[in-house]
């Protein structure tokens, strides 16, 4: 016990002395003099050797009359002078930084002068030509032009006639707190007020901005204004309809638009109008694939300076070849080209609770992911609430989209797909009260109540809520009078796409294009609702207690009605390899998978069992 204790004490005898670090540090941040001068004493504590360094506190300030008394301390030196001279012109200060062993610090002298704080006066072109510099304060003056954002940070853009500059944000004050809760929409500000600015020059990568903006004073404007959220607008060549968005401002007359001539590419247009709004224009799509169509109007009001604007249509893309769903599935592994695929659309959802847009497509061959809708080639991703909202699309409307093929669990879909053209889909009381007209197509749905016309096609198509006649139906290829090849009976439900047209009065589609056929036989086939990425095969074997899956191309080889005609090939034989023996009586039953085949029936016709 007595070794113990002695070896305890003679530790706590060897307690080092702790680790000293520099420090250098001041009272206060900031310090003041008045405007007539005077003398500054700044209590310094420190326990290293330090020098010090002034410098002015802005590239405008004057300070050549400031003095700076101490230059350098010890240990022992507890304080730090500097003079400073009367002060007549704009507010100054300077900066001092004292520096030691591994440390150092500063402080900031202020002194008010007779001119108050300084605002030199510039336009927006010398603004513009300024260097970056976010310790300098300027007054510029200008129209608003256009507002980017104004329901929170207030950004937009200020134009005086020598030149424009983004105002990024606005502040309560020179060197306050920034508004978040849109001081722009508070105020009632919106293009073609006038307002005045204090803000320093800045820059974000190429833009030059007015930064930490505050407003010092505005108002309404005199004269009638007419401005536009943008004067260009872009839409692709599939686009039938275009929108300028108009903002006025004290009309006492209606604005009109003239074109610039008669397009013939153009249907209609908003001729006039006298509230802020839109100008919608109606065109027709650009199929060709050499050149752009470029339309300008111009939109006048008494009092106002006209507005000048400029639509322009995206040259077509052309239409690729179509592919089926099913040579779509087949493709390799490893294929990222661009394909054209088309057929139903179904679980769209219209509720804004999808904004990446995903959804399935269905032709007659099988259905397929659609993994992502961006509206356009080259569209934003994540934005299909308002891709949805524009195009208004929806479960049954027949679709051509393009795409690159990707693979998520060995499952193929089309990723980050773009629109190229679509037919809405309409009820029968929808479709029946349309006007006629040759040149657009509708989806139509239903079951097949009686088939006037088995050559041409002539079928009666019932819905919940009425029934549409359909005078003449094509077959895959769209070819007239090859009905029969499609083995549509009553009681199957078709869907394709059709024209409005009329005959004595009474509305009919005419030569409509079949797109999916879902047989009653089989009990509908093809259901939209399924979700068929699930499967990498449509047929499956429940041979005993084993289960085996096989993908079954799809072929001619039965023909007509109960008692089929078959006419197999070698290709038409599958082999199934199990991992052991069967009992001489095991049941065997195949399944096809609901949501994989649209209006297909699987056949076996013999099994031939070897060891």
């Amino acid at each position: 016990m007595a070794s113990i204790v002695a070896a305890v004490n003679f530790t706590a005898c060897s307690v080092e002395d702790a680790v000293q670090f520099p420090v250098i540090a001041t009272k206060q941040a900031v310090y003041e003099v008045e405007a007539e001068g005077g003398e500054v004493t700044v209590a310094i504590e420190s326990n290293v050797s330090w020098t010090a360094s002034m410098a002015a506190a802005t590239s405008k300030d004057v300070v050549d009359d400031v003095k700076l008394l101490t230059e350098k301390g010890t240990l022992s030196t507890k304080e730090l002078k500097l003079s400073m001279g009367a002060n007549s012109g704009y507010n100054r200060g300077v900066i001092i930084t004292l520096t030691g062993r591994d440390v150092s610090t500063a402080f900031q002298v202020k002194q008010k002068g007779a001119l108050g704080e300084r605002l030199d006066v510039v336009t927006i072109a010398e603004f513009n030509d300024l260097p970056v510099d976010a310790s300098v304060y300027y007054q510029i003056s200008g129209t608003v032009t256009k507002i980017a954002q104004s329901s929170k940070y207030s950004n937009f853009y200020l134009n005086d006639g020598t030149g424009e500059i983004y105002v990024y944000g606005l502040y309560d004050g020179r060197g306050g707190a920034q508004f978040t809760d849109g001081w722009l929409d508070r105020m009632g500000i919106k293009v073609g007020y006038t307002m005045t600015l204090g803000a320093t020059r800045g820059v974000y990568g190429t833009t030059k901005e007015a930064l930490y903006a505050y407003p010092i004073e505005w108002a309404a404007p005199t004269t009638p204004i007419i401005s536009a959220s943008a004067t260009e607008v872009s839409v692709p060549a599939v686009a039938t309809e275009a929108k300028f968005t108009l903002s006025v401002m004290n009309l006492k007359s209606d604005w009109t638009v003239t074109p610039a001539e008669n397009y013939d590419w153009i249907t209609d247009y908003t001729k006039s109008g006298r509230e802020s709004g839109d100008i919608v224009i109606a065109l027709t799509e650009n199929e060709s694939t050499e050149e752009e169509r470029v339309a300008k109007f111009t939109v006048a009001s008494e009092g106002a300076a006209s507005l000048e604007l400029t639509l322009v249509q995206e040259k077509s893309t052309g239409l690729l070849e179509t592919i089926s769903v099913a040579d779509f599935l087949a493709l390799p592994e490893n294929d990222s080209n661009t394909y054209q695929v088309a057929g139903i659309v179904s679980g769209v959802k219209t509720d804004g609770s999808d904004k990446y847009g995903n959804f399935y497509i269905s032709d007659k061959t099988g259905k397929l992911y659609i993994y992502g809708f961006v509206g356009q080639q080259g569209g934003s991703t994540q934005n299909f609430v308002n891709v949805q909202a524009e195009m208004g699309l929806k479960d049954g409307d027949y679709m051509i989209v393009q795409g690159a093929r990707s693979v998520y669990k060995g499952v193929p879909q089309l990723r980050n797909a773009w629109y190229m053209r679509h037919y809405s889909y309409k009820t029968a009381a929808e479709f029946n009260a349309l006007e006629d007209n040759n040149d657009i197509f509708y989806t139509v749905s239903g079951k097949v109540k009686s088939i006037a016309n088995s050559t041409f096609g002539n079928i009666y198509l019932e819905d919940e809520t009425g029934e549409v006649y359909i005078y003449g139906t094509l077959n895959w290829n769209g070819e007239t009078k090859k009905f029969s090849e499609l083995g549509i009976k009553v009681g199957d439900t078709v869907t394709g796409y059709t024209i409005k047209t009329s005959y004595n009065g009474s509305a009919q589609g005419k030569n409509m294009q079949i797109v999916l056929i879902e047989s009653e036989e089989n009990g509908g086939g093809n259901d939209n609702s399924g979700d068929s990425s699930q499967y990498s095969s449509n047929v499956k074997f429940t041979i005993g207690d084993v289960e085996k899956s096989i993908d079954v191309a799809a072929n001619d080889a039965a023909s007509g009605s109960s008692p089929y005609e078959f006419n197999l090939s070698a290709s038409d034989k599958y082999e199934i390899v199990l991992d052991s023996a069967l009992a001489a009586d095991t049941e065997m039953k195949v399944e096809t998978y609901e949501g994989n085949n649209t209006g297909k029936r699987a056949f076996v016709l013999g099994v031939n069992a070897e060891k």
